[in-house]
C-alpha cells in the first residue's frame, strides 16, 4: 500500500507540473493549479485488488458504504460503475472485472478535495526541498 501512495504522489506532482504549463491557467495562482491537477485524470486508482473487493457491494442494487458526497465516495461509485459495465460487456465475474478495471486505471481524477490536494502538494514540496 505504501508503494501505491508513493506512486500516487509522483503522479500528482507530475499532474501539477503539467497544469503549470497549461496555457489556460497562465497567470492563475498555485491553489487553482493544484485544484486543476487534482480534478484532472489520474493514471490509476491507487488501490489494491483486495481493498476494492472488500469495499464494493456484492450486488448491483447494494449501496456503496462510503459518504455520498465525499471525494472517496465519488471514487468508489466510479469504480463500481466501471466494474458493472465490464461485467455486462464482457460477461466476466465481478472478481475478473475488478482486476480489469484496476489494470486499466485511467481514473477520472485523483479524488481529492481541494483542501486535501493543497495539503498534499505542500507535503510533497517539503519532501523535495
Amino acid at each position: 500500500m505504501m508503494e501505491m501512495k508513493k506512486e500516487r504522489d509522483r503522479d500528482f506532482i507530475k499532474a501539477v507540473e503539467r497544469e503549470m504549463r497549461n496555457p489556460h491557467l497562465r497567470g492563475r495562482g498555485m491553489r487553482e493549479i493544484v485544484k486543476a491537477a487534482a480534478n484532472g485524470p489520474a493514471p490509476s486508482y491507487y488501490l489494491t485488488y483486495d481493498r476494492v473487493m472488500k469495499m464494493l457491494p456484492g450486488r448491483e442494487s447494494e449501496a456503496i458504504p462510503v459518504g455520498a458526497r465525499s471525494a472517496r465516495g465519488a471514487m468508489w461509485r466510479e469504480i463500481h460503475r466501471r466494474v458493472l459495465r465490464r461485467m455486462r460487456r464482457s460477461g466476466v465475474r465481478r472478481s475478473d472485472a475488478v482486476s480489469m478495471v484496476l489494470a486499466e486505471g485511467n481514473a477520472s481524477s485523483f479524488f481529492l478535495t481541494e483542501s486535501s490536494a493543497w495539503v498534499l502538494y505542500h507535503r510533497l514540496l517539503r519532501k523535495v526541498s
